[in-house]
């Protein structure tokens, strides 16, 4: 059965089969791919749940720290998000215009509620992507 377009058909790229799995960003309540999971007896799980090969996204992890909050780097306030706008550095798409990476840093974990002057011990962990198993996108 020809599943193209409905958000649930997807194919292994290594093995050439069909797989059948309903990734929720694809198939929003009342859509039409909704409809076809339903159609196709496919439920909800959550992804913790799912088989290995309906895996999009796979991260290694590359290093474990523990570090004072305000020893940010520049490089690791980048890695966080942090974006380089004409010269100065933003986390919000333009409307903080900061001189550096760690202190627009600053100004967005402190937006959300975070005391920075209490410097707590953070985790960093640092991480790449790689190829997803069986070459499933």
């Amino acid at each position: 059965m020809d599943l193209t377009g409905t958000g649930i058909g997807h194919w292994d790229t290594a093995t050439g089969r069909p797989m059948r799995y309903a990734y929720g960003a694809e198939s929003p309540p009342g859509s039409a791919s909704d409809e076809a999971r339903k159609d196709f007896g496919l439920k909800w799980r959550p992804s913790i749940h799912m088989p290995r090969e309906a895996c999009r996204l796979v991260l290694e992890i590359t290093g474990v720290r523990v570090e004072r909050l305000q020893a940010i780097s520049d490089s690791d306030a980048l890695a966080e998000g942090i974006e380089e706008l004409n010269g100065r550095y933003s986390h919000n798409g333009g409307s903080c215009k900061c001189r550096t990476p760690a202190s627009s840093f600053h100004e967005l974990w402190t937006s959300t509620g975070g005391d920075w002057d209490s410097n707590p011990w953070v985790w960093v962990i640092e991480f790449k992507r790689i190829d997803s198993p069986q070459g499933v996108r």
